[in-house]
């Protein structure tokens, strides 16, 4: 098929979605929608611009439609980018259209309206399904992936004991000053930990377009974060944070943090999205591509549980789970005393997610499925 790619440049979704496209065959031509997301998302951005943007969409696509034929316009949307008359007039062409979206889980309100226009959305969490169809879109489900191109074992020496790499926010800092407390040896590295004084909290900001869309929402949303915000300050006192400092790094280049999970005897993951405010009772859980990344990547890999990971690994033989900070603690010692065992999930994460979670197996079920 030739597929009209239209995804604003950015280096995860040029080397994960525009490659799996690439490796299942396809003609694929790359188009730069000319904004990304968070100046779509500031208060300076207008309909004008909006327009702008979607009259240039329109265009290039007859352009490159009335050339050589595009089969389907593989997008990546939302709301304030795109006028949804520009889809209707692209589909108009005769055009099959698709929206790949992966927050559906906690920013659904960023497409709700845009969805329904396109022939069919991808959604990665099987809760968001429902949402789409309370709008009239047609979604599919897709689960993220990894490329097997960049995400690989390499062969140096494991010369750190319990690692993770990726951004401080939410309940991660509540994790690792726990681990440190329990005498467990882990390092990190990622935006937020080596500098962050805010608590492991990220400021709960909502776009001045939602707000004037969902004013009930938004403002209950503000309360409900103010409240939670001041409680969970108190979650990681001073001491707890000067121990995290001791441990932590900066974000990485990308080589480099892929190697680390080469150089770790166990790699932790998160399950948790969003701010601190998804804490406890409302704390929503879902798949990371670090899920992925890091058994392609040869990884130990002990990630919170959630039940849609049975869906993809033999949990306690090709991935670990834990359920607390306490059973994160009790599995890291066990599996530190017993390397055989430990070195056994390693092999078998790596042979599963190589096997079945590559970008190219996502793509060709999806076909499949349309």
């Amino acid at each position: 098929m030739r597929i009209f790619y239209a995804v604003h440049n950015h280096y995860w979704e040029d080397r994960n979605l525009l490659w799996g496209l690439r490796a299942c065959g396809h003609d694929v031509v790359v188009y730069d929608p000319g904004a990304p997301f968070h100046r779509a998302l500031s208060v300076t951005w207008t309909a004008a611009d909006r327009d702008r943007i979607s009259e240039r969409l329109v265009q290039r696509i007859k352009e490159e439609h009335a050339n050589r034929g595009i089969d389907v316009l593989f997008a990546y949307f939302i709301d304030p980018l795109v006028d949804p008359g520009a889809i209707s007039s692209i589909r108009d062409l005769g055009i099959f259209t698709i929206n790949y979206y992966c927050n559906g889980a906690h920013q659904f309100e960023l497409v709700e309206t845009l969805s329904s226009f396109f022939d069919v959305v991808i959604a990665t969490d099987r809760r968001s399904l429902e949402k789409y169809i309370s709008v009239g879109a047609k979604p599919i489900y897709m689960q993220l992936a990894a490329n097997p191109e960049l995400y690989k074992p390499y062969d140096i020496t494991r010369d750190f004991s319990v690692t993770f790499v990726g951004q401080r926010y939410a309940d991660r800092p509540e994790y690792i000053a726990h681990l440190l407390r329990n005498g467990v040896d882990v390092k990190v590295w990622g935006p937020g930990w080596a500098n962050d004084r805010s608590f492991g909290e990220q400021r709960i900001t909502y776009p001045l377009r939602s707000a004037i869309r969902h004013p009930r929402t938004t403002v209950r949303r503000s309360i409900v974060a103010m409240q939670r915000s001041v409680r969970s300050l108190q979650a990681v006192p001073p001491w707890d944070q000067r121990r995290i400092a001791s441990v932590a790094g900066p974000s990485l280049p990308f080589e480099e943090m892929v190697k680390v999970y080469s150089r770790s005897q166990i790699s932790l993951g998160f399950s948790a999205c969003g701010n601190a405010l998804y804490r406890d009772q409302n704390k929503i859980l879902q798949i990371h591509l670090r899920d992925f990344e890091g058994p392609m990547s040869g990884a130990f890999y002990m990630v919170q549980y959630q039940q849609e990971l049975e869906d993809f690994y033999e949990i306690g033989n090709e991935i670990i789970c834990y359920s607390s900070r306490e059973e994160m603690v009790d599995l890291i010692k066990f599996y530190l005393s017993h390397p055989d065992a430990l070195q056994a999930v390693r092999s078998k994460g790596l042979a599963r997610a190589t096997a079945d979670h590559s970008w190219i197996n996502r793509f060709q079920s999806m076909f499949s499925q349309l």
